[in-house]
Parts: C-alpha cells; structure tokens; sequence
C-alpha cells in the first residue's frame, strides 16, 4: 500500500503522559529523521514503519448505498466531492485544518438535516447532494450538555460513564482515594445499587 501522508519537516516535539498511573510527562525533541530512529518513540515508529496498523482480513461491506456530496465549499474546503458508504462505520480523518470539521458539521450534516426538519441551520455551499433517499433520519451526536447540568452529556446518558466508574472502583487507587460511587452528584440511586451489587 502506498503511504499518502505527508512528512513533516523542522523540528518535533513530541510530549506524552507516562508512568504507572500517567501522571508523569515524558518528552522527546528532535528532527523528523531523529524521532523516526529512537525505538521509544511510538509516534516515530509508525513514521519510520516499524509499527504499522494492519487493515483487517474481513471488514464489513456496509449495504452498497452511499451518500454523495458535490462542490462543498466553506472555509478550507475548495469544491470538494465526497462519497460516503451506509451500513458501515465510516469516519473522517485528516490533518489538522483539513476542513474534516466543516465537511460533516458546516456542510454535509446541515445539508442532511434540511431536507428533514424547518429548523435545520443552514448548510455551507455545495452543488449537490444524492443518497439522502436511503436515509430515513440523521442525528447529530456532540459533546453538548444534555439536560440542565453540564455534567450531563453523551457519555452519561448512554452510561459509559457510569461503567468507567464501575471499573474504577475495582481498583486500588480506588481504594486509596476513599472514593465512593454515590457520593457523585449525578449518580442516581439506582446506579449506586446497581455499583453495590457489582462489588458484592
């Protein structure tokens, strides 16, 4: 496979937590060439191919259906045309400043959103837009509070959090902490039973 990125030139600093628990800062300075050849570096071993992520042997197919957007133009993005496959987990990837951002926030997903509701914010330019058919809504997931309280977000309300909670808890560091789970303001009490039985 042929690699598509782009070398980056000067000078790198890369810094990094580390440490048993994380709280300790490990740091490496160098040229491009330098990072690539110290064997500690994660980030250099990639660059230089000595670490590489494999693509998976089987890999959904999504359902042959995609969504197609022309000419989007807004900010860094310049009559960009993109093709995204349904059925499948598809992300957006990029440098920074690539307009990964605008694509789905500025332009694709107001887009979208227009032709299914009145209140809809009004989409970035493009040319057009096909596939929307084989969509029957869209639903835009951030990190926005949810509710009256900031704390409530995306993460609680699927309740990840409360699972991550829940693994801490089985820790040490837990323990040391003298943290509870019921103490946390936005821990129901029907979470707090649910942790008790866990530990039990």
């Amino acid at each position: 496979m042929k690699k598509r990125w782009s070398r980056p030139t000067g000078w790198s600093t890369l810094v990094r937590a580390a440490g048993e628990l994380g709280g300790e800062n490990s740091s490496l300075r160098g040229t491009p060439r330098e990072v690539m050849k110290n064997e500690k570096s994660l980030t250099g071993g990639y660059l230089s191919g000595r670490r590489r992520i494999e693509v998976p042997a089987k890999r959904r197919r999504g359902n042959g259906l995609r969504i197609s957007l022309h000419g989007a133009s807004a900010n860094n993005l310049k009559n960009v045309d993109v093709e995204i496959p349904l059925g499948a987990f598809t992300a957006i990837t990029g440098v920074s400043g690539a307009g990964k951002s605008t694509l789905i926030n500025r332009v694709l997903y107001p887009a979208l959103s227009a032709r299914s509701t009145a209140r809809a914010t009004a989409p970035g330019t493009y040319k057009a837009l096909s596939g929307i058919e084989h969509l029957d809504k869209v639903i835009d997931i951030d990190q926005k509070p949810i509710g009256r309280t900031p704390r409530s977000n995306p993460a609680t309300y699927t309740k990840v959090s409360t699972l991550s909670a829940m693994v801490f808890a089985r820790t040490p560091k837990r323990a040391l902490m003298d943290m509870s789970r019921a103490a946390s303001p936005s821990t129901s009490r029907a979470d707090a039973a649910r942790l008790a039985r866990a530990m039990a």
